[in-house]
């Protein structure tokens, strides 16, 4: 049985709509489609976290109007390929900005100084 955890914020937060179930969903549809994981048998838990708590580079990314998410998900050991797994999250983290709003990863992709300034933190996307 996969297990999902995600948390999060967003600067989105209060404006009337209760993402968790989508929150929830989005991990799992994934899993069932990119790693073939069976959704009735998939648990999620899904935590928003205080936004005064979650920093990255020192700064509070809601204060910015950016959003965090942490997603962590454990099946059984080499059930799926590193290329399956690799799209799982490629599909995971470009849903979950749509869905939570603009991250901090997307912001330093289309910044040309992000990996000088914060080497530890930049990704390139494939």
């Amino acid at each position: 049985m996969p297990m999902i955890t995600v948390r999060y914020i967003t600067p989105r937060e209060g404006e009337g709509e209760d993402v968790h179930p989508r929150v929830a969903e989005l991990p799992s549809g994934r899993a069932h489609g990119k790693l073939s994981k069976d959704q009735s048998v998939t648990a999620v838990l899904v935590e928003p976290e205080n936004p005064q708590n979650w920093f990255i580079a020192g700064q509070r990314p809601v204060e910015a109007g950016l959003a965090g998410y942490w997603l962590d998900i454990a099946s059984t050991a080499g059930t799926n390929t590193t290329d399956e797994t690799s799209e799982f999250v490629k599909a995971v983290l470009d849903e979950m900005g749509t869905l939570l709003g603009p991250d901090q990863r997307r912001e330093l992709n289309a910044d040309p100084c992000a990996q000088q300034r914060l080497p530890w933190l930049w990704r390139p996307h494939a």
